[in-house]
Formats: structure tokens, sequence, C-alpha cells
């Protein structure tokens, strides 16, 4: 009896020991060792399938099985792509329900708010968009594509429905293998021991003024540019106040807190190796290759109807770091299953910078040493999430997320995309979100516009993004004294149409959602007509001329809309400034209704015999805008197109000849004559001319090119024969 209890105790011993021993392994050396380790070669062919990934050999039928083991022995060294016969991954998928640690992958974007949805075939199926080389194309695939970079003409060409397919999955490219046997982008030198790694980018990055040709890839959440201060103090505050008695690093921090290499389980869907994956792309505007391609497309699409303000971007090199099931630091064991996964996409074309946050999943907050708590790496101080410049210089902190307990909204705000867990920036010059954030009551938060100017006589389509819309809830757009309503576009974007604004130089632009106060603000700045862009264009000086035969005009038919069958109305419209205030008006209708092409020609005959009642009108402006712009554009007020200041006598003449007589331009000369007598002399009050062209070119401070005279940008100088460069006054005299 006493040897059956004896046996029956060591039994149980023995099982307990093995379940801890199973349980606490996770010390972190014995995690690197397992994470370095390099694996085995496969020494005989797999005859049954496994519950995870295998490579699956296509053999043809009457290929006896012995031939079959020598083809393998001889080619195991050999290059996946090259073996013969093909090896074509195959995946068996396995579900773990409600209970799984990843649940982002290929996510259609959503337009209701709710949580990320991961479908169940997450890596594809077999014989997936399989190319002669045996890859499979699938979007979520954990092997990376063949390293056939090419610039030759006629390569792969990408067709909608294949870049549909790849905008509408949520995480960018990620991989853990290649085809040649290697580690692809993970990062297998990052781990507890050695946090961050020097990465050269050989292309220069612009960031917050700065630019870099490297970046340091960190562990910790985040790419840097310079040393950080070696002891850190929470909540943390960029930029260090006692720079440079201190470091104060320039960095982009998706997730910035001390974070350890975590675990999944063996149920896991997303089965990819744990850790830091860091993938570089260049040169993407002359690539032909298929990869390289997609990368361009799905990235350049992606900002572009992302961000307002980046409609003609072109990606030249793309960035893509993966922080894959990272867990906090100073946490126990049994914490390493508690992670976080996200994904910084960088694209440049060396001259603007955009960066994309995906958030995935985010499970944990803030590690020990902030205040976390050891199991779930709850409370304390969470992750600082923004940008800091460097050198005692600037900083943006992504309010109200970083620092804050509201920072696991992260992952299902945002809205870039459609996706929830998508956030856009621009990093160039200075940090501007290019998707929507969470409103803060009494807190007067920045817009994102653009353009961000616009001519003073209206019709600007402004696009704007701040708080998260509702295409039910109303937005009221405040231009200075003028208000207008929005136009709802999607979550991240209203429009608003610029009204004619009395204005000049900058003036404060704010938003009202619903029946909330204005407190979206922002500085627009307003153009005179002759400083604006020019938007309509003469192919001739026919315009300054009495009477002239035809004037031709063009126009970009886009500034107004992309439907080429839309109808536009062409006007005139007349300035002067006799009274208190400016008074533009409208004279004549040129054309009602003409097919949005580019160009039209105007016949000064057909208004000889025009009367109209404003005819003391001596310059004004044309007009474009659409017939029906709720048709072409969901707008309730037509986006408008205007001219330069023109001189109205090939309209007027036939009119001020008749109340003048045929020496009407004497007649108005005088008039202008006597009128300016009652003007304040402004004259005295202007600086003297410069004596030479080198200081009138180098004098930027008191002078600026005459736009219809610049020998750089205009040398035709048609009002000023003759002329090589003319310079007008750069800042209003005192009594104007």
């Amino acid at each position: 009896m006493r040897f059956k209890l004896f046996v029956v105790c060591a039994l149980a011993c023995g099982f307990m020991a093995y379940v801890l021993a199973n349980e606490n392994i996770s010390t972190e050396e014995l995690e690197d060792q397992i994470v370095n380790a390099v694996p085995e070669p496969v020494k005989k062919p797999v005859t049954k399938p496994k519950p995870q990934a295998e490579f699956v050999e296509v053999v043809p039928k009457a290929t006896p099985v012995v031939k079959k083991v020598e083809v393998e022995e001889k080619t195991k060294t050999k290059p996946l792509a090259l073996q013969k016969p093909t090896l074509i991954p195959v995946v068996h998928v396995t579900s773990r329900g409600t209970d799984d640690i990843l649940t982002v992958a290929g996510l259609k974007p959503q337009k209701m708010f709710g949580a990320l949805i991961m479908p169940n075939d997450y890596m594809g199926e077999l014989g997936y968009d399989v190319d002669n080389s045996g890859y499979n194309w699938d979007p979520n695939n954990n092997v990376a594509p063949p390293t056939t970079y090419s610039v030759a003409a006629g390569g792969y060409t990408i067709t909608p429905a294949r870049l549909a397919e790849l905008r509408s999955t949520f995480m960018y490219w990620y991989f853990d293998k290649d085809m040649y046997g290697g580690r692809a982008d993970y990062q297998f030198d990052i781990h507890a021991s050695m946090t961050q790694l020097h990465k050269n980018l050989n292309f220069q990055l612009p960031f917050y003024g700065f630019r870099f040709n490297y970046t340091r890839l960190s562990l910790n959440g985040y790419l840097e540019f310079s040393d950080p201060p070696e002891y850190l103090t929470y909540p943390l505050v960029f930029p260090i106040k006692d720079w440079p008695i201190k470091n104060d690093p320039s960095f982009m921090g998706i997730f910035f807190s001390k974070c350890r290499v975590g675990r999944i389980y063996p149920s896991d869907i997303d089965q990819r190796t744990p850790g830091v994956y860091f993938r570089v792309e260049r040169d993407l505007m002359g690539r032909t290759d298929r990869f390289g391609v997609e990368v361009r497309e799905r990235t350049m699409w992606d900002i572009r109807q992302g961000v307002v303000g980046a409609d003609t971007f072109i990606p030249k090199h793309v960035v893509i770091a993966t922080w894959k099931n990272v867990s906090f630091a100073g946490g126990i064991d049994n914490s390493l299953y508690t992670t976080n996964t996200f994904q910084m996409i960088l694209a440049t074309d060396e001259v603007y910078t955009y960066i994309m946050f995906n958030y995935a999943v985010l499970n944990w907050l803030s590690h020990t040493e902030a205040g976390g708590d050891t199991t779930k790496g709850e409370g304390g101080v969470p992750a600082y999430v923004g940008f800091n410049a460097g050198n005692g210089t600037q900083a943006y902190e992504y309010k109200p997320y970083s620092q804050n307990m509201v920072i696991r909204d992260l992952a299902n705000r945002g809205w870039a995309n459609g996706f929830p867990g998508r956030h856009i920036f621009r990093v160039d010059e200075q940090i501007l979100i290019g998707s929507c954030n969470k409103d803060i009551d009494a807190a007067l938060l920045p817009l994102t516009f653009a353009p961000e100017s616009g001519n003073m006589l209206g019709g600007q389509v402004v696009n704007i993004t701040g708080p998260c819309f509702d295409p039910s809830i109303r937005v009221t757009c405040h231009f200075d004294t003028e208000s207008v309503l929005g136009t709802y576009v999607d979550r991240n974007r209203v429009i608003c149409v610029q009204p004619y604004l009395k204005a000049e130089g900058y003036i404060r632009f704010q938003i009202s959602v619903g029946t909330q106060r204005f407190k979206w603000r922002g500085k627009y700045f307003v153009e005179t007509p002759a400083a604006a862009t020019e938007k309509i264009f003469f192919t001739t000086d026919d315009v300054h001329k009495k009477n002239p035969s035809e004037i031709r005009i063009t126009w970009t038919q886009y500034n107004l809309t992309s439907n080429a069958n839309a109808n536009v109305m062409i006007s005139l419209w007349g300035y002067r400034e006799t009274k208190i205030e400016p008074q533009l008006e409208y004279i004549d209708v040129i054309e009602a209704s003409y097919s949005n092409t580019g160009s039209y020609v105007i016949t000064p005959s057909n208004y000889i015999n025009r009367n109209n009642v404003n005819r003391d009108m001596q310059f004004g402006f044309l007009q474009i805008n659409l017939t029906q712009p709720d048709q072409y554009s969901g707008l309730a007020i037509s986006p408008v197109l205007w001219s330069r200041p023109i001189p109205l006598a090939w309209y007027m003449a036939p009119q001020w000849e008749r109340q003048h007589g045929k020496r009407w331009a004497r007649a108005l000369c005088d008039n202008w004559i006597r009128a300016d007598r009652f003007l304040r002399n402004f004259a005295a009050d202007l600086p003297l001319c410069p004596c030479t062209l080198d200081q009138a070119v180098l004098d930027k401070g008191r002078f600026r090119p005459d736009r219809e005279c610049d020998k750089d940008s205009n040398p035709s100088c048609l009002r000023h024969r003759g002329a090589i460069h003319c310079v007008v006054s750069g800042t209003p005299c005192p009594r104007s």
C-alpha cells in the first residue's frame, strides 16, 4: 500500500514539474535564444500534414517515391524559388474564436463604429494568385516576394481590382520569411538586451524642418534620429527643456514606451514571429517590378485620399516598420501574452513626408517604470504618441491619446481610408494631422485644411479635417465674418466653398459641428485678386486691346470637377472702390451653358448693343462656375475660377463711345485725374526705388517682383515694354 502511494505521489510531482516548466521557461535570456535560433533543415520529406503552415511538393503522379526523396536531398540547399519540384506554401487555419490576441488582417473599410474584424481566411488559400516563380501574392502572405527590382519599360501594370484588394487590407506587408531561406523583414537582432538598430535610408527624409538619411529602429515603439536622454521621468515632456545639457531626441513615436518581445498562442491565426519588422522600398517612381508598383500605388492612393492637400503626391521611397506582439517591460512571465501590434508606414518624395500609424491591437498601456502593473500593463502613465524635432526646438504630442487612458481608443479612431485604427500625418515641416481626432469639450483644437489660402473673390474649395464628421450633423464654416455650410465627404473630411471676403491677409477660420460653438480653429490666408493663383489664362494680350476680334481663354477643367460632361457658365464681373466698401458687381453672361472642355473663344462683337447700368466699371474679372454643382460635386455652392484683373474696354468700348464720343479714352483719363485729387496721397510714403537690378533682386525685405514683369516667372512685361524686371513695394505704405 505504501509503495502504491509513493508511486502516485511521484507521478503527481512529475506532472506538476512538467506543467510549471512549460509555463515558466520564458526568461528573457532563454527567449532571446529561442528567437535567434536558426531552424534545422528537414532531412526527410514530410508525408503527413501538420496543423501549421508547411511546404508541400507538387509532383507528377508517375514519379516514384524514391526519386522524390533524391530530388529533395539534392536541392535542399538551393533557393526555394529554384527548386524542382516547385514548393508551394499551404496554410492550415485554426481559429481561436473570441479569445484571439491578434484581431486584424484583411480588414474591409468600415462605415460604422465597431470592433476590428478578422476574417477566417487570414493567410489566403492554396493557389491564390501564384506566378511562375511559385510565389503567392496574397497581401497577407508571410513570405517576402522575390527581390527582382526592375525599371525596364513594359513591366507590371496593376489593375483597379488588385489595387482595391490591396487597399482593403488594414495592415501593410511585413514578412518573417523569404524565398531564399532568410528572415526577410524580421529584425532578430532587436530584443531585450539590444533594443535598437541603426538603419541607413540612402535617401533624404524631410522631418520637422530637418533632413535625415538614416534612422534608428527601436523596440520601444519609435524611429529615432538622435540620442535620447539618459534618464526619463514620467509623464514625458518634449522638447527637453534642459537641452543642450540633456539630450533632446529627434523621433517619430507611434507608441513610445519600454517594450519587450512578447509571445503568441499556438492556436493564434497569425503565426508570424513576434518582434520588430523593418522594410525599405526605394526609388518607387521608376520601378516596374510587381512589388514596387504595388507598394507605390497602394501607398500613393491611401495618402492622397486620406490627407487633404496630398492630391498630387507620389511616393519615391516607403519605409514599413511593424511591432508585432510586443509586450511591456517589467512584467511577469505570463504578461508576455499581453501584447500590442502596431505599424508605421513612412512615405516621402524627398520634399513632402507622410506617416501612417496603424494600430491593430492595444492590450496594454504602460510599462512598470511608468507605474503600470506587472500583469496587464494597466495604470500608471500610458505611452507617448507624437513627434519631437530635437535640439530643443519643437514637439507635437498627439492629444488626447498620448499619455492618457484614452490611448486605447487609437485602435478605434482615426478612420483614415475608412479604417478604425489608422491615423495619418504630414511631418516634413510642421506636423499636420490627416485624420479625425477625438473631440474634447472646451478645447481649441487645430484644423487641417487645404488649400490654406484663396482669392478674396471667393469660390475656393477648402477640404477640412479635424473632428470626426457625421452625415446627419450640420457643419458650419466661418471665414472671418462670413459663414457657409459644409458638405460631408466622409468621416474624415468636409468641403466648404470660400465666400467673397472683404479682407486681406490672415483671417480666423473656424468650424462648428452641430449646435456646438466654433472650437476647431485655424488661420486662412486671403489673397488679393492680383496676387492670387491664376486660374483663367489668356493665350494672347487681346484682352488689353480696344477692339479685339476675339479673346481666347483656357482653364484647368479639373479645378472645377473631374466630370468631363459637366456644364459651366462664363460670366463677366466688374470691380470699383468709390465707396467705403469695395464693390463687386455682376455685368453680363458670356456663355450660359458650355461644356467643361478647358478652353473658350470670346467674341466681343456679340456685346456691341449692350447697355449696362454699371457701365462706369473700368476693370473686372471673368468668372467660370458649374451650372449644376450638386449634380457633379454634391455641393450646394459651386466652386469658382477667377481671372486676374482685366480691363473692360473690349466689352464697354461701344457704350463708352456712345456716352463720351470717339475720344472716350481721353474723357475717362480726365475723370480719373479729377477723382484722384480727392484721394489721399500715398506716393510720398513709398520707399525710394532701387538704383540697380541687383539691389532690386537682393533687397527682398522692401521689394518683391511684379508678377506681370518678373525675369524668372513672367518676362513678357506687357505693361512695361522693354523692361527686364520690375518690383513693387514689399509692404504697404503707412497710410494705405
